[in-house]
């Protein structure tokens, strides 16, 4: 991913005491309600925020979200992405921005990525960050 493109990347790895528990916090992430639920949040959200965007007067706001499960390389022992396109139109000018949260499970370890970018995310995402920084996780752990 060009530097440029991303506004903000992060990861964090959370440790279980034991892999069935990194299986079973995984699984949460994982569900086939969760796009749904992740929807219904950004819905809300998006509702609540122009809501008061357009109490001030100015140019009415339009917000919408749209919430996909992405196909992503594998990675670790499983692994699963969301990305939600937020596309916001003031007055004709329409812009958009993409959020990527993409869960890895390895062993015990649950390991979410997440990034925001003034774009949707680009076709590599995995490639250039994920797939980089599981393989250091990994030699980090075998050392």
């Amino acid at each position: 991913m060009p530097a440029d493109s991303a506004n903000d990347a992060s990861n964090q790895v959370v440790g279980y005491s034991s892999e069935a528990q990194a299986k079973t916090a995984y699984a949460v992430y994982a569900a086939s309600e969760t796009s749904t639920c992740l929807q219904q949040v950004f819905d809300k959200l998006l509702k609540e925020q122009v809501a008061s965007i357009n109490a001030e007067g100015g140019p009415t706001a339009t917000v919408t979200a749209d919430v996909q499960r992405l196909g992503v390389p594998a990675a670790g022992d499983a692994t699963t992405a969301y990305e939600v396109v937020v596309t916001i139109d003031v007055a004709g000018t329409t812009k958009q921005l993409g959020f990527v949260v993409q869960i890895v499970r390895l062993s015990k370890y649950v390991v979410s990525y997440s990034a925001t970018m003034y774009q949707p995310a680009p076709d590599k995402f995995g490639e250039n960050i994920v797939d980089r920084s599981m393989a250091r996780f990994e030699a980090a752990l075998a050392a």
